[in-house]
């Protein structure tokens, strides 16, 4: 599946920024983090998004040849905040959806459960 290569080279790619500043702190901080955002990027990354922030990503790798550590977290902060606002639109439309109800073998049957 392309879009869960390229939600894994993503993630590697920033850890591999986070694990370069040398923040054990920030590291962990990010993971708990990663961990709560991640799954939903797996929802909301569709071929709309594939390829979204690789710009950001280019910008970071050109700021940290150049050691210009300032660019390097302009792009970083880029990256991250257009990760958010896809995810925070991606939220915003499923919370305008109808529920969606579901089939009649998926309900429990409450006479079923008080036995």
């Amino acid at each position: 599946n392309v879009m869960a290569s390229y939600l894994g080279l993503n993630r590697r790619f920033h850890f591999t920024m986070y694990h370069a500043a040398r923040s054990p702190l920030i590291q962990q901080i990010i993971e708990k983090l990663w961990l709560q955002a991640g799954p939903f990027l797996n929802i909301v990354r569709s071929d709309v998004t594939y390829g979204l922030g690789l710009d950001h990503h280019d910008e970071m790798l050109a700021a940290l040849r150049r050691a210009d550590g300032a660019a390097a977290r302009k792009a970083l902060v880029a990256d991250l905040r257009e990760a958010a606002d896809i995810i925070l639109r991606a939220a915003a439309a499923a919370e305008a959806q109808p529920a969606r109800k579901r089939p009649a073998s998926a309900r429990r049957d409450p006479k079923a459960q008080a036995r």
